[in-house]
């Protein structure tokens, strides 16, 4: 799994004097660099494309150098997350524009909730930026005013909402029945020869989850310190030891020096295994089938 590197508030106003762009650090699914290019003439803010093939952040440097360092960082973030959850290469079910709504309430959640969790914006910062962000004009694609705002807290409350968890695991148990097979997306990279495709499912507030043989894996949480993976990894524990059906056992291990945390819950009846791993500032979910796994035990 790959994500964009967690940056600081503070970098923001040296780069955008520098290069016009605030970062030079997306990356795409395929972990190719993003690059930054300034164009005024672009209607956007900023926009997710290629160009001769590459993928390019193409930045309105006039358009946003009147904004605050917190929102060239949430614009820039956004156009990163078309890139990196893959929305420029994914087909379109219809003509209609329900597909692309839906990747720009992605694109909104994946920036609002990065910057979040890597301590990039708290307080004041979360503040100034609902503020600003409230003022925006939507339109087909693009929610706005008082509509966005909310869409962006529901971003951040979902991660850890109960009944969205109980409602993604019961989906992806039952996916796992014919080995996700069939919630397979477009191939998105290979590990040792074999192909890792995007999924279809995702645990809440996740929209990268991937498929590697008959396991679903995602990165849950990034931060730029432990202590909030460790916060996040408690709470998810918690919640999914609440949801374990009948007939499901559960363990949890430690390392030596404490920095790492492994829960693990497994169905006695089908040998299904879910994983939930804290190591250092990162979380991370996996759920796989084991028909012929021993079984974990209290």
């Amino acid at each position: 799994m790959r994500i964009v590197a967690v940056l600081s508030l503070s970098a923001c106003g040296a780069a955008s004097a520098a290069a016009q762009v605030p970062f030079q650090v997306c990356r795409d699914r395929q972990d190719r660099l993003v690059t930054g290019v300034v164009d005024n003439t672009v209607t956007y803010a900023g926009l997710a494309t290629y160009q001769q093939g590459r993928p390019v952040i193409i930045w309105n440097a006039n358009s946003n150098r009147h904004l605050s360092d917190t929102e060239q960082i949430y614009i820039y973030l956004h156009e990163c997350a078309h890139h990196r959850l893959g929305h420029l290469e994914q087909p379109r079910k219809s003509a209609r524009w329900d597909d692309d709504a839906r990747w720009e309430v992605e694109a909104d959640c994946w920036a609002i909730q990065l910057m979040v969790d890597g301590g990039m914006i708290k307080g004041r910062h979360l503040a100034q930026l609902e503020r600003s962000r409230r003022t925006v004009r939507g339109d087909a694609t693009h929610l706005g005013g008082e509509a966005h705002v909310r869409s962006l807290r529901e971003c951040l409350e979902v991660r850890t909402d109960r009944k969205a968890w109980a409602a993604a695991l019961h989906a992806m148990i039952r996916a796992g029945a014919d080995g996700f097979a069939g919630s397979r997306g477009p191939v998105v990279d290979s590990v040792r020869g074999a192909p890792v495709y995007a999924s279809l499912l995702d645990v809440p507030g996740t929209y990268d989850c991937e498929i590697v043989g008959a396991a679903v894996r995602c990165m849950l949480f990034a931060s730029r310190k432990p202590s909030p993976a460790v916060e996040r990894y408690e709470t998810l524990v918690k919640l999914v030891r609440d949801w374990l059906p009948a007939g499901w056992s559960a363990v949890e291990r430690r390392s030596e020096d404490g920095a790492a945390r492994t829960f693990l819950a497994q169905n006695g009846m089908d040998g299904t295994l879910l994983t939930l791993a804290q190591n250092g500032a990162r979380v991370h979910f996996l759920l796989q089938r084991l028909e012929d796994a021993p079984r974990s035990s209290e």
